[in-house]
């Protein structure tokens, strides 16, 4: 053995660094997400007693919102929406209005990772030549976040944007989105994002399913 470096000493000594390496990292991770306390695209809530305004453009539409923090973990909100595609439909393209109530609880948050479930019932209407559409919309969704540091963080997104229609031609529809967003934070009030989702949507009307998708580009404000 002499002044030879033994196999088994070298092994613990790397196996050491990588316990100090994943350490690091995740020290670092909390410490780069400690300046997002709020996110559209993942799982934070705007907090309590504070308010956020976001606005976004793009396909369907634009639409203006606000989010209200009554619990530390659950956010109340209303959005109005100028659609121009008939519910993220690529090949129905009508122009329309929704008003949704909104609802994000916050179910679990570390800093670096948030998970949170979403409810935005409202009411829709579209408009073709000679008639309209009349509907009510219930989407449900979840979102993770990671705050992968300094001013980005990520989002990835499971939505069922589910509406009913009424009246002439009445039919359910359930739409399944996949997709997410990015948010890039100019100061910690200040952010702008993209969100892009696509996926089938399956209707009770028979057909076959159709190709939806939302991709937008907004900005945020938090009071």
């Amino acid at each position: 053995m002499g002044g030879g470096f033994s196999p088994i000493f070298f092994g613990r000594l790397m196996n050491k660094k990588a316990l100090w390496v994943v350490g690091l990292f995740l020290w670092q991770a909390e410490v780069l997400a400690e300046g997002h306390s709020w996110s559209t695209v993942g799982g934070k809530t705007v907090g309590r007693g504070a308010a956020a305004i976001d606005a976004g453009v793009g396909w369907p539409g634009l639409h203006a919102g606000v989010a209200y923090g009554v619990f530390p973990a659950i956010d109340f909100g209303l959005r109005f929406s100028f659609n121009w595609g008939v519910e993220g439909s690529v090949r129905s393209v009508h122009p329309g209005i929704k008003f949704q109530g909104l609802m994000k609880a916050k179910l679990y948050d570390n800093g670096f990772l948030s998970f949170a479930l979403k409810f935005e019932p409202g009411f829709l209407t579209y408009f073709s030549s000679g008639s309209s559409m009349l509907g009510f919309a219930f989407p449900v969704g979840a979102q993770l976040g990671l705050a992968v540091g300094g001013p980005l963080a990520l989002g990835i997104h499971l939505d069922v944007p589910m509406f009913l229609t009424f009246g002439e031609g009445s039919h359910f529809q359930i739409p399944l989105l996949m997709g997410g967003g990015v948010e890039y934070f100019f100061n910690s009030r200040f952010l702008a994002n993209f969100v892009l989702k696509m996926g089938p949507s399956f209707s009770t009307g028979g057909g076959g399913a159709i190709f939806v998708m939302e991709a937008k580009i907004g900005v945020a404000y938090r009071f």
